[in-house]
């Protein structure tokens, strides 16, 4: 069985993935970002801060560089390397990730995520036009799936409430809040399975919305939150318009969401929340970052 490095190093073209594999596995393990630009240094996000990745370093010397430097000898992929790299993320089938291009992403096994740009491909056809894909693609941005398992304890048993009401009402999550969490003490041994969260008696999961800066941790504690909860018994619907929460590989989740979530993988916030509630019958809906009117007025609908 292949290795997370050994998964994520199939990806790219032989130049990039050579030097990448130079990169020690403690560290590769951590890295969040890795950032291919036509002609550009290649980069790297570990630990919040951004290294270039050398082109040929000295014996003894790490591959990786502080970023920017006047001195350091930077590899730079060229336009056929990332040409290359799309065609081994796509699985030389680009047409199969046409829909996802449009939305200028692609969904890779792992739930990692490729973001690209390049030409975009207008189709002046449709009704106050449309993007229908990106062609000649000169940069692209591999976000490393990252779980942090347990990453929600702390907050979980704040987000019930006890139910005063004689009815059951359908609770709907989008996001949640704004305290700072700290992901650092968090410990998980795959040996060792997480305990499983234990719901107050009487009580209900409260309307959820988590806010905070980017790249912050709110789709990782959103999907360990719908993971706790939906392990803990609760039906959970999950919207996942853009593949981040479940990860979803061909309908599959490529990240523990629970054993009681429904993903509805890749389809708008809006439809997908309805549709979900109609269809699955979920005690929660869950989506990832709500933006608009459409999506606003959906979640309203949810709760009535």
């Amino acid at each position: 069985m292949s290795t997370v490095k050994e998964s994520l190093l199939s990806f790219f073209s032989t130049e990039p993935a050579r030097r990448l594999a130079l990169i020690g596995g403690s560290l590769f393990g951590r890295l969040s970002e890795i950032r291919l630009r036509t002609d550009k240094p290649l980069l790297v996000k570990l630990n919040g801060k951004e290294y270039g990745v050398l082109n040929e370093p000295e014996a003894g010397q790490g591959i990786l560089s502080a970023f920017p430097s006047a001195h350091a000898d930077f590899y730079r992929p060229t336009f056929r390397d990332i040409a290359e790299t799309v065609e081994r993320m796509s699985r030389h089938s680009l047409y199969a990730y046409e829909s996802a291009l449009r939305m200028g992403y692609m969904t890779l096994p792992g739930g990692h995520r490729a973001g690209v740009a390049g030409q975009a491909v207008v189709d002046l056809s449709a009704e106050k036009g449309g993007l229908r894909t990106v062609t000649h693609i000169a940069s692209v941005n591999l976000r490393v799936a990252h779980t942090v398992t347990g990453c929600a304890d702390e907050i979980l048993p704040k987000l019930f409430t006890i139910n005063f009401s004689t009815e059951s009402p359908v609770c709907s999550t989008e996001k949640l809040s704004s305290e700072s969490i700290s992901y650092s003490s968090v410990n998980f041994s795959p040996e060792s399975p997480p305990p499983v969260f234990k719901i107050p008696p009487g009580s209900v999961f409260c309307h959820t919305l988590i806010i905070s800066p980017p790249a912050c941790g709110k789709t990782t504690l959103l999907r360990d939150i719908v993971r706790q909860i939906s392990d803990a018994g609760i039906t959970v619907g999950l919207a996942d318009e853009r593949s981040e929460v479940a990860g979803c590989y061909r309908g599959v989740p490529q990240n523990d969401v629970g054993l009681r979530t429904d993903v509805l993988d890749g389809c708008p916030k809006a439809e997908g929340m309805v549709m979900l509630l109609r269809a699955m019958s979920p005690q929660v809906i869950a989506v990832d970052e709500l933006g608009g009117e459409r999506d606003a007025r959906a979640r309203g609908g949810g709760r009535a």
